[in-house]
């Protein structure tokens, strides 16, 4: 029977002969082919040995290396909206609540969206409670043919400037969502429903909810709400506290 010191040595020699062969080797494959066959097979049953008495191990390496990744994609989403805050930004976008704030929230929608929805009210809030934000909209209608209509025309009515009011009575509304509604919302808010209808189905503002849709993608965005607050990146639904928090660390790392 093997001791333990001796089960100990030929462990340690082992491992520590597969790094120096890893080490002076350009692939694992020509890494194991420094191995015999026994000493392969005597590896490989080590590693799973130490896998199955060693779970936490495993559980903590493949966390930390996940952390890892998760820090790198923020690092290079925080680059990239950098690089586009000037689009982003832009005076044209539809906004609402401080242009001067000190901090800016971009949300990215779709009025189809349940999520979307349910953040309404919570950015409602934010806006009553809190004049120092900047609120820009940005259209990314991804849930079928209605999500495009209703964008349009939500994009149709800023140009009557009642953008807002539009967007709050979508976001509230429960139904079908196609011209007819549309025209009826139009209505009630008391826009011009003859320019809203043909502003709604121009080149302009196709191109306008192109160019939106284009942007997101180039961000990475894959899904709505998507929220970038003071630079940083927040997928999915915040809920109030989250905006609270994420408003505030905006402000403190300006601050700091």
């Amino acid at each position: 029977m093997t001791s333990s010191l001796s089960l100990k040595q030929k462990t340690l020699g082992l491992l520590g002969a597969a790094a120096v062969f890893v080490s002076f080797t350009t692939t694992p494959a020509q890494a194991a082919e420094q191995f015999s066959a026994d000493q392969k097979t005597e590896i490989e049953q080590m590693f799973k040995d130490y896998i199955m008495n060693n779970g936490e191990v495993v559980i903590e390496a493949v966390d930390a290396f996940r952390q890892k990744e998760e820090v790198a994609e923020q690092e290079k989403m925080a680059e990239t909206i950098q690089s586009k805050m000037s689009v982003l930004a832009s005076a044209d976008a539809p906004s609402a609540g401080n242009p001067k704030g000190d901090v800016t929230i971009i949300e990215f929608l779709d009025y189809n969206c349940g999520y979307c929805k349910k953040a309404w009210p919570d950015i409602n809030t934010v806006l009553e409670t809190d004049k120092n934000v900047h609120f820009i909209f940005r259209e990314m209608p991804i849930l079928g043919e209605s999500s495009k209509v209703a964008a349009q025309w939500a994009l149709a009515a800023q140009k009557q400037d009642k953008y807002f009011e539009f967007h709050s009575a979508l976001m509230k509304f429960k139904g079908a969502k196609n011209e007819k509604t549309m025209l009826d919302i139009s209505k009630k808010l008391g826009l011009d429903t003859d320019k809203m209808k043909k502003d709604a189905n121009s080149k302009a503002i196709k191109k306008q909810l192109d160019a939106d849709i284009a942007l997101a993608r180039s961000l990475g965005v894959s899904g709505t709400p998507a929220f970038i607050i003071g630079g940083e990146f927040y997928p999915g639904y915040l809920g109030k506290e989250g905006f609270k928090d994420a408003i505030k660390k905006a402000r403190d790392k300006k601050d700091g």
